[in-house]
C-alpha cells in the first residue's frame, strides 16, 4: 500500500469511529465488512413515542400573505431528497421529527393547506380571487423551515 492510500484510509477510519464522533459504521480492515455500533440510548419505556413525518401527517408551517405571517396547517403529500445534486421523492416512506433544524438535510415536503372544521380537517380550495394563492395552497417546504408535527394522520 502507498502512504496516499494509508493516509486516506486512516482518514476514513478516524471519520467513522465512535471516539470520534460519528456512530455510523465502522470498516473493519479484515473482512472488508461494515459492523454497525450500537448506540448507548437508553430504553426506558417512558410512553413517549417517536414523531415522524410522512403522507398524510400534519405539520405546521410559517405561511406568508402580503405582509402578514401566519402558522398555518398542512397535509404531507410527498417526500423529498436530495441525490447527485437533484431532487427526488425519497425512498424512504418516512422521515423522523426532531426540533433539531439541522437534523436533515436535503429534504424537502410537498405540502397541501387544510383548515379545522370541527375534529376534522378540510382540505382549502383554490379560487379564483379567493382568501389564498397558489404558493399557500401547494408549496414545497424545507425540513428546518416546518415548525411542528402532529402525531396522528390525517383522514379525508
Amino acid at each position: 500500500m502507498s502512504t496516499m492510500e494509508k493516509r486516506a484510509c486512516e482518514s476514513l477510519l478516524k471519520k467513522n469511529h465512535p471516539k470520534f464522533g460519528a456512530e455510523a459504521a465502522i470498516v473493519d480492515p479484515v473482512f472488508s465488512q461494515k459492523k454497525k455500533v450500537e448506540s448507548s440510548v437508553q430504553k426506558d419505556g417512558s410512553g413517549d413515542a417517536e414523531l415522524f413525518i410522512q403522507r398524510d401527517s400534519l405539520i405546521q408551517v410559517n405561511c406568508k400573505r402580503g405582509n402578514v405571517v401566519s402558522v398555518e396547517n398542512y397535509r404531507v403529500l410527498a417526500l423529498f431528497s436530495k441525490y447527485y445534486n437533484k431532487w427526488f421523492v425519497a425512498p424512504v416512506d418516512k422521515f423522523p421529527w426532531t426540533n433539531d433544524p439541522t437534523a436533515i438535510k436535503n429534504a424537502r415536503v410537498l405540502a397541501r393547506l387544510v383548515k379545522k372544521s370541527g375534529s376534522n380537517y378540510k382540505e382549502e380550495e383554490l379560487e379564483v380571487g379567493g382568501d389564498w394563492g397558489p404558493k399557500q395552497i401547494f408549496c414545497v417546504v424545507k425540513y428546518c423551515d416546518i415548525l411542528d408535527v402532529d402525531s396522528q394522520l390525517i383522514e379525508m
